[in-house]
């Protein structure tokens, strides 16, 4: 093995281990009641990360760029299977994936309606504020989404007071027509 591919193996090897639980959340937002595709979307990441770490250049933010190489990989492999998607409601995740509390408390509860009324939100939205929500600055959003930290900040907003217009109308209650 050549002395640069050992350097790109290594280099690769440590964007995984510091970027796996990243990847694997983004992969997962876009498939989370399905393993198999979760699964196929997950190598498929990691395979585009491997055969573009040559183009990352060092001056560039590492985490923005995988993050990038990520949220366009996962677009790209949703829009090829949308067909076979099916519509996936944050408030249907699967236990592993979502924050434990315990059952019947009023921040349950509270969480319960919170992924409702995310659920009504469109796919641009609810991307926006999966970043949001896992903690990302606006600045890194812009970054990973092509689009200016200004707009984020704005969509994060208009976001938010669509959520409450949605908790003031009583979208966040299980009873609505449109979770039934």
């Amino acid at each position: 093995m050549t002395k640069r591919r050992e350097e790109t193996e290594a280099q690769f090897r440590e964007l995984i281990k510091e970027y796996n639980s990243t990847i694997a959340h983004l992969c997962r937002a876009y498939y989370p009641l399905d393993d198999y595709l979760y699964k196929d979307l997950y190598g498929i990441v990691l395979f585009r990360l491997w055969r573009k770490i040559h183009l990352y250049r060092y001056d560039d933010n590492l985490s923005a760029w995988v993050y990038r190489v990520t949220v366009n990989t996962c677009r790209s492999h949703y829009r090829h299977h949308v067909h076979r998607a099916k519509i996936v409601l944050f408030s249907s995740l699967p236990e592993s994936y979502q924050v434990s509390q315990e059952e019947g408390s009023e921040d349950e509860e509270n969480r319960r309606k919170m992924y409702r009324m995310i659920d009504l939100l469109d796919p641009g939205e609810r991307e926006i504020l999966s970043f949001h929500l896992d903690g990302m600055t606006n600045v890194k959003i812009a970054e990973c989404l092509g689009i200016t930290q200004t707009n984020v900040s704005t969509r994060i907003n208009r976001i938010k007071n669509k959520l409450i217009k949605m908790h003031q109308d009583g979208k966040d209650e299980p009873g609505n027509e449109l979770f039934e």
